[in-house]
């Protein structure tokens, strides 16, 4: 696991590979919206319960189904049927610009939510950078996000990763379940949500 330094550049970095102009905070500045970049060594290894499979999303039926499954996830956030097409639309062309791999999460034979990652190669280990992190919303409370993220991190962890980042703005009720699931602090950014 890299020294604290480290882990603040690295997560900034994945920052940067997400968004042009990353501006960092001090823990004092209160200026606009927040972003939390969060940190989580992956050693000992993370183990999986096995209640959930990671199924790459590489098909266009597969981002057919995932845009009709974001139109759910945005409706409850007020955001229009096209809107949230062209946000998965948006991701897409992001993903493959930063060679971010999007999977869904599987419980037996249904599909119950979608977590994404990209690497970033480092002297000690590679660093991974967790996205689109969501449990659909007919699914949510059943204990199948935990079960996502241990998933992703153990896959992540098998590859060879060493750290795992994630972001999440500090007014959002996922920053504390980050913590919850041992991430940690690193760095705070001005969020790219205005």
């Amino acid at each position: 696991m890299p020294h604290a330094d480290d882990e603040s550049a690295l997560a900034l970095a994945t920052e940067q590979k997400i968004y042009d102009v990353v501006e960092p905070l001090g823990d004092s500045d209160r200026i606009g919206r927040a972003k939390v970049l969060l940190a989580r060594g992956l050693s000992p290894p993370i183990v999986p319960d096995r209640q959930i499979t990671l199924q790459p999303i590489a098909t266009e039926e597969a981002w057919n189904r995932y845009a009709c499954e974001r139109v759910a996830v945005e409706a409850d956030f007020g955001v229009t049927e096209s809107r949230a097409r062209a946000m998965v639309d948006e991701l897409r062309q992001r993903a493959k610009r930063v060679g971010m791999t999007l999977f869904f999460a599987v419980a037996g034979h249904d599909v119950v939510g979608a977590i994404g990652h990209f690497k970033l190669s480092v002297p000690h280990g590679d660093c991974v950078r967790l996205q689109e992190v969501d449990i659909f919303p007919q699914w949510r409370g059943r204990g199948y996000g935990t079960s996502m993220l241990l998933e992703m991190l153990h896959h992540v962890a098998n590859q060879g990763c060493t750290m795992a980042v994630i972001g999440a703005d500090e007014d959002d009720w996922p920053l504390g379940w980050y913590r919850r699931h041992d991430f940690f602090d690193v760095l705070r950014v001005r969020s790219a949500r205005r």
